[in-house]
């Protein structure tokens, strides 16, 4: 939805990148006799920015001339020899990865100390146009009402947004589609000011041999580098500010921006007399700050009345029409309690974007370029479900990017005399990303157990005894609440004035005082460990908190060269590339009602747990009534069955950890409870698990280095508890290429090779269908010291399935990797037939034993290399018209849905029903994409660019669908095929 906006710029100057960078591109043209159209050999081509001189050449015997590599921009080219007047063409425009063509003519017999200067003109046509998309130039860029990188490039054909603001490059997915920045693949945010884009370069099809990993498309944002001249800017925009409940201004979402660069020289070359010559140092930067009141814009928001809230918060409750309970006030509103709004409430988002870049060179032939982006966002998660009541209380997202890299470039000279090898240089690229972010409820943050604390319940209890006619004693059973009494917590006031009003009704009256914590759950108050219940289901209730907390650091190492060189026609490439990433997750929540919220149940669960039971050894008696004896019983100490929580509870209270002191946990502040006090085991919670992790400790602390898979399943701490180590996700990858561009006659052509290799870097299911060693065919002679003797069908390595895993007596069936046998040997379609009382059982080399089978049943990942040809070409039909065409492989890793999570094998055979598991054994996706196309100017300002493409799609997405308890049965859905894209673009 567009925004109506209103700008306040003050630009003091322009300037362009003066240095070379991934992405380059390259100038080519002959020069020429004006009246007689020869050729004139050994011409000085000299390309500026400014004062500086960026690059030069010669012609060569032929007249013609190459200069690369060049940054994306504009430069003016000179070109004097003698005998011929001198000419400068302003503004010549190079584009990444492409090829552009100027051709010089020179009238001969006039020197003069002027050059002529003549403009330069766009091409009508692209000829290097063998990759398909477009480019989109700063001039353009500055014209538009767009602001990011992915909207820009939706005016390329063949790129489409949807609802969430990610690109669909012809029918594929978002995640098939790789975001560049200065030639740093990006891991994050893929935002950069405006003001530093010198080009937005979109390829859709024809991927050239030096980019890889990706089946969709490429958005390659180029930034500016340092100017010659000192410069800057500064600019503002508004579309309105808050006022009350909504954005007032242009329109109600308050769109906010501050933008502002600053570039220039710090040092100089100078000459013989002291006279600057060109930069050899200089600066780049350019900063902006966002705000939104509203960044999901809709129509038709309703929104409590605040007197109304107000009121269900200090009167949240009415007792029931039978006097037995209480019921939320909330359910019983009329419309006049609500009103419309026009901005969504509570959704503030705020952004910070910086782009900068230091360019060293000291020398034509050398130079350096040091960048770093930092990209910086807190958003408010504002939602209709909240913002009806309790949109004050939205849980809170800040993500953090910070990208840097080193560039070197070196250029050679090339042979005074022409022949030989020109135009040779080189670069090595090192970058380096760190990302991360957390979910969080932005007033408790990761105070967990304040999420979910109600307030102090103190239960006072008693023991309770039963007359024992034979023994003529009253005999001790146990012990009974009869008070709890509450103290509402300072955390949530909203949720606990519902037990606090409880009370007022409930605690004082003829149905007696509230004895336990049940009673007040089942008489719809709140204890430690609740929220209030959404209004018709629906709705949120005021003051109820988010139940999630997440926090992620993702990491990107990587190096990459390439080197390039002139021979003859051929303009060869070759290229390597090295990438690591590090991927570190934790989350405490989101798995049906089990979050910082549900802690206290899980602390309530813990505590005390060994305490239960009465010590029926040692008795005392007593005759309180003078009549009848009282027989009663310590507490039975059972420090086996004491859990971890309770033990360092005790030990941070004081407490003696063996002593059977009983805890009221829930009579405690949330600052004396800590989620490290569980151990790993107890957060797992037998599978129901409260938190998932990969490069933290199941507590949240950030791990270091690389952990072993079966150490998930046997390492222990000095206290004997497993430590369920769980190291980051960290494959990495490896690439290199050769390519070839090249231009006979007219025809410009672009081939070359790609190999990659991807390694998880995980370990993998050896039989995708056990978790643990079977016995083949070949190995089982007899079942129950009963001779058996396998069907004629069945190979002497197919799995052996039995009637029972530990005490097999028969066999079931058999299979051979995914087609399954009967007894008898003949095929079936499906293997639930094989299925004995629920469970489908392979003849298991250790049984039941999980921790034996779990060693044995996984293997490292083994690399995938894939091997990727690319050929385009392009052709000038006339002065307006062009064919292209261009076939590619193209290969990417895994996206999704890939990772191992040993959590969900340690309780596969606890959890009952279906579950479905990421497979970890996931292999890159492979696409053809063929395109065949024409291009047509109808005039200066429109053409017609037409092409018939042709791509598989594919979600490499495969899920195993495990049904009933271990050993394991399948379902699988593999690289599911969402149909072929053809059309125009």
């Amino acid at each position: 939805m567009f925004k109506k906006l209103y700008s306040l710029a003050i630009v003091l100057a322009i300037a362009l990148p003066s240095f070379a960078q991934t992405g380059s591109g390259s100038l080519k043209g002959v020069i020429k006799d004006e009246k007689t159209g020869e050729t004139i050999p050994f011409a000085a081509v000299v390309v500026k920015q400014g004062d500086a001189q960026i690059a030069g050449t010669a012609t060569d015997i032929n007249g013609q001339y190459t200069i690369k590599p060049l940054a994306p921009g504009r430069y003016d080219l000179y070109v004097q020899v003698v005998g011929y007047n001198s000419k400068l063409i302003k503004g010549v425009l190079i584009n990444s990865d492409k090829i552009s063509f100027q051709d010089v003519s020179l009238v001969s017999g006039i020197e003069l100390d002027e050059f002529e200067v003549v403009d330069y003109v766009v091409p009508l046509i692209d000829r290097d146009g063998g990759a398909s998309g477009g480019t989109v130039t700063a001039e353009d860029i500055a014209k538009m009402p767009l602001r990011d990188a992915s909207s820009i490039a939706t005016t390329v054909a063949g790129v489409t947004s949807d609802a969430d603001g990610d690109l669909n490059v012809r029918g594929a997915r978002s995640e098939n589609t790789y975001y560049y920045i200065d030639g740093v693949k990006v891991i994050g945010s893929s935002t950069v000011p405006k003001s530093a884009m010198q080009e937005v370069s979109v390829i859709t099809g024809g991927v050239p041999a030096n980019y890889g990993d990706v089946t969709g498309g490429i958005i390659n944002i180029t930034t500016k580098g340092a100017s010659s001249q000192l410069y800057g800017g500064i600019e503002f925009i508004s579309s309105g500010f808050k006022s009350g409940e909504n954005g007032v201004g242009l329109d109600h979402f308050g769109y906010n921006l501050v933008e502002g660069l600053l570039s220039g020289p710090i040092a100089f070359k100078k000459d013989s007399l002291g006279n600057r010559e060109r930069s050899i140092f200089g600066f780049f930067v350019s900063a902006n700050y966002i705000s939104e009141l509203d960044n999901r814009p809709t129509i038709g928001l309703v929104k409590i009345n605040d007197d109304v809230r107000e009121q269900i918060i200090a009167d949240p409750l009415r007792i029931s029409a039978d006097g037995t309970n209480a019921q939320y006030n909330a359910e019983f509103l009329t419309s006049d309690a609500f009103h419309d709004v026009h901005t969504t409430q509570n959704d503030l988002r705020q952004q910070v974007n910086v782009a900068g870049k230091f360019d060293i060179a000291p020398s034509e032939q050398f130079d350096i370029s040091v960048g770093i982006q930092y990209n910086w966002e807190k958003d408010n998660v504002g939602n209709r479900i909240r913002g009806l009541m309790n949109s004050s209380f939205n849980a809170q997202t800040t993500d953090e990017d910070i990208r840097t890299y080193v560039r070197f470039v070196q250029r050679f000279k090339n042979n005074p005399n022409g022949t030989g090898v020109k135009n040779a240089f080189y670069s090595i690229l090192v970058d380096y990303t760190k990302t991360g972010g957390i979910w969080q409820d932005k007033q408790l943050t990761d105070n967990y157990f304040a999420y979910g604390n109600i307030g102090k319940f103190t239960t006072l209890s008693q023991k309770f005894y039963l007359f024992d006619a034979d023994r003529q004693a009253y005999i001790h059973q146990g012990f009974e609440d009869t008070l709890v009494t509450f103290v509402p917590s300072e955390f949530n006031s909203e949720a606990a004035a519902i037990t606090n009003q409880y009370y007022d009704f409930f605690g004082d009256n003829e149905n007696g005082n509230i004895s336990s914590l049940t009673s007040i759950q089942a008489g719809n108050g709140l204890i430690n460990g609740e929220m209030p219940a959404a209004p018709y289901a629906l709705w949120t209730h005021p003051g109820a908190r988010s139940n999630f907390y997440r926090k992620f650091d993702n990491q990107q190492f990587r190096i990459s060269a390439n080197g390039s060189a002139d021979i003859g026609e051929n303009a060869l490439q070759i290229g390597v590339e090295f990438e690591q990433r590090i991927e570190s997750r934790w989350a405490l929540g989101d798995f049906g009602g089990r979050g910082p919220i549900n802690l206290w149940l899980l602390a309530r669960q813990q505590t005390n747990s060994h305490l239960t039971e009465l010590d029926r050894s040692d008795s005392t008696v007593t005759f309180p009534e003078g009549t009848w004896a009282y027989i009663t019983y310590d507490r039975l100490v059972d420090i086996n069955s004491q859990s971890t929580f309770d033990r360092n509870l005790r030990t941070s209270l004081g407490l003696d950890p063996d002593g059977d002191v009983i805890i009221d946990i829930d009579a405690l502040d949330p600052d004396q409870l800590n989620l490290e006090f569980f151990s790993a085991d107890e957060l797992l919670n037998q599978g129901n698990n409260y938190v998932e992790y990969r490069g933290y400790d199941p507590a949240g602390n950030k791990t270091s280095g690389s952990s072993n898979f079966n150490d998930f399943f046997t390492a222990t701490d000095e206290n004997g508890n497993f430590t369920r180590e769980i190291g980051a996700y960290s494959p990495n990858y490896v690439a290199g290429y050769i390519m070839d561009k090249f231009a006979f006659k007219d025809i410009i052509f672009n081939v070359g090779v790609r190999v990659d290799r991807f390694d998880a870097n995980q370990g993998v299911l050896i039989d995708p269908f056990v978790i643990g060693e079977t016995y083949k065919a070949g190995e089982v002679n007899s079942i129950g010291g009963e001779p058996v003797d396998h069907p004629s069908t069945i190979g002497s390595d197919y799995v052996v399935y039995v009637d029972n895993v530990d005490d097999p007596t028969r066999i079931v069936g058999y299979r051979d990797d995914e087609q399954w046998f009967d007894a008898q040997g003949s095929p079936i379609q499906d293997p639930s037939i094989l299925t004995i009382n629920g469970t489908t059982n392979p003849y298991m080399v250790f049984g039941s034993d999980d921790l034996k089978n779990v060693s044995t049943a996984f293997e490292d990942y083994k690399p995938q290399v894939n091997v990727m040809p690319r050929i385009a070409f392009s052709f000038p039909i006339s002065d307006v018209a062009l064919f292209f065409a261009h076939y590619d492989v193209l290969t990417q890793r895994p996206t999704g849905r890939n990772i191992l999570n040993p959590i969900d094998y340690l309780y596969i055979r606890t959890i009952s029903g279906s579950r479905n598991l990421d497979e970890p054994n996931l292999r890159s996706e492979k696409t053809t994409d063929y395109e065949l196309g024409f291009q047509q100017v109808l005039s200066k300002t429109s053409s017609i660019k037409m092409s018939i493409y042709y791509r598989q799609l594919q979600d490499n997405i495969q899920l195993r669908s495990y049904v009933g308890a271990y050993p394991v049965q399948y379902t699988t859905y593999d690289n599911i095929d969402f149909g072929t894209v053809k059309g125009f673009s």
